[in-house]
């Protein structure tokens, strides 16, 4: 709890997680009855679905994160998450651009 897995770019880095299109349904990150996560700096793009899923999950921070180039919404926030927090951080659906989600805090 008090030392969470963090994954984070290195200063002046350009770390992109991509899914590639296929056809199928496929999201760069999917994570399922997750705890106490940091992602920092990261770019998730090119998912045929959802660039970023969480289900189950808590105490998952995404900071200066930027989800675009997705088939449906940037983030999902499903059943039974809590305590999802997004500091400086959005997602872009791929048609129009339009800003996805924007929260703070999702408890």
């Amino acid at each position: 709890e008090a030392r969470p897995l963090v994954l984070k770019a290195a200063p002046g880095a350009n770390v992109k997680i991509r899914s590639y299109r296929d056809g199928s349904r496929t999201r760069c990150l999917q994570l399922n009855n997750s705890s106490y996560m940091v992602f920092e700096g990261i770019h998730f793009t090119e998912s045929g679905y959802e660039g970023v899923w969480l289900e189950g999950c808590d105490h998952i921070i995404f900071k200066g994160c930027e989800v675009s180039q997705t088939g449906l919404a940037g983030i999902k926030v499903a059943l039974r998450s809590k305590y999802i927090d997004f500091l400086s951080t959005y997602g872009l659906r791929d048609a129009d651009s339009t800003i996805t989600e924007r929260p703070k805090r999702l408890m």
